[in-house]
């Protein structure tokens, strides 16, 4: 296991590089529609994070809230728009 303040920065940068992947294939879902299937892949990076990291619930969900946001009012957006 890790130390908790690298696992801190190591989840903070994961989360940035996640944020610009959502960013990048909600921009895609609006020309392909079935872009939103490979939602798969980051959902395996986030299950690996879960599993690496030893976290309690509140201080994972402040970290991982960046990223909640941009899937909720970006990502879902343009699914729900582009179908």
């Amino acid at each position: 296991m890790c130390t908790n303040i690298f696992a801190e920065y190591y989840v903070k940068e994961e989360v940035k590089t996640w944020e610009r992947e959502i960013e990048r294939l909600s921009l895609y879902t609006e020309t392909q529609p079935h872009v939103h299937a490979c939602t798969h892949i980051l959902e395996s990076k986030w299950s690996y994070l879960l599993r690496v990291t030893t976290w309690n619930r509140l201080s994972l969900t402040n970290l991982l809230q960046p990223l909640e946001s941009v899937i909720q009012n970006r990502f879902i957006l343009h699914v729900a728009i582009s179908r």
